[in-house]
């Protein structure tokens, strides 16, 4: 009887471990710890993912997100199709304000191309929007590129001269095709990511 007993209770032990070990093998590691991490994107449909057949899950600020942001980390995506920037300084910059982001990306030059926005007003603005994220305690990134249509050009280079004097991150996108698919998605994530990998929020 004490025999039966004995053996019950080593039966009972090893499955209780077995089910410890297999539960704990299954529970997802514990979050990392250290200061909080908010990311916001700002820009128009190039950052809302416009045009993907499931933006929610391939527009390259969600990518970004999921692949290169420690799991504490939260992001909003304030971007709207065809924004200008005078329209991100009204409306997108007080919501990514409010929300004390910690690491922002900012790509505004096709709405403001196909707007025919003045240079002069277009410069700026966006130096206002980048200014603005910073002293809200942002690290900045812009966004110049895909090359495209010869209007859309000086855009780019007005980007780059913003970045020159706010000592910001420039993101290079020149060499991508400016038909954005699943594909582009990933390739303008990679190279926002290898951006970070630099400088981590």
């Amino acid at each position: 009887m004490r025999r039966a007993a004995w053996l019950l209770l080593v039966l009972v032990t090893a499955c209780t471990t077995a089910d410890e070990q297999t539960t704990a093998s299954t529970l997802p590691p514990a979050d990392d710890s250290g200061p909080p991490v908010v990311f916001v994107a700002l820009g128009g449909g190039e950052t809302t993912g416009l045009g993907l057949a499931d933006n929610l899950r391939q527009a390259w600020p969600q990518l970004v997100f999921a692949d290169a942001l420690p799991r504490r980390a939260v992001h909003v995506n304030l971007a709207s199709p065809e924004a200008t920037v005078a329209q991100a300084l009204d409306a997108q910059v007080p919501a990514a304000l409010e929300l004390q982001p910690t690491l922002a990306t900012v790509w505004l030059t096709s709405g403001d191309a196909l707007a025919a926005t003045p240079l002069t007003r277009y410069e700026r603005d966006l130096e206002t929007v980048v200014v603005a994220l910073q002293e809200g305690g942002a690290q900045v990134l812009v966004a110049s590129g895909p090359a495209g249509p010869a209007s859309v050009e000086p855009y780019h280079a007005a980007a780059e001269r913003v970045v020159e004097r706010t000592g910001t991150e420039l993101v290079d996108l020149s060499s991508l095709d400016p038909d954005l698919d699943a594909a582009g998605h990933r390739q303008v994530a990679d190279a926002f990511t290898a951006a970070l990998a630099t400088d981590p929020p």
